[in-house]
């Protein structure tokens, strides 16, 4: 719960909302600042999936040998198929936790 409080109280603040929820509580929100922070915690998330997809994806280029093809502002599409299949395989067992 602490992450889920502490992701809320950056958004806030981010909005310029945290000195209000301070001093008036989370009660006193209105339906329009409840919205936004909501917008924000979700474009938040998706930022962060975002991040790890780069991340990871940068990480398995360098094992195969590929980050140039990566970091050519093609990304993977510079890739042969072959290569392409291999690096795809390669992510989706690093995200079941394979290293």
């Amino acid at each position: 719960m602490k992450a889920s409080e502490d992701l809320k109280r950056a958004a806030a603040e981010e909005i310029g909302l945290l000195p209000q929820l301070e001093e008036e509580g989370w009660g006193n929100l209105t339906s329009r600042d409840a919205g936004n922070l909501v917008r924000e915690m979700v474009q938040r998330g998706a930022q962060e999936i975002t991040d790890e997809n780069q991340r990871l994806g940068f990480e398995v280029a360098q094992e195969m040998g590929l980050t140039d093809a990566f970091l050519s502002g093609r990304g993977w599409r510079d890739f042969t198929p072959k290569q392409m299949f291999a690096f795809a395989e390669r992510i989706a067992q690093k995200r079941q936790g394979d290293p």
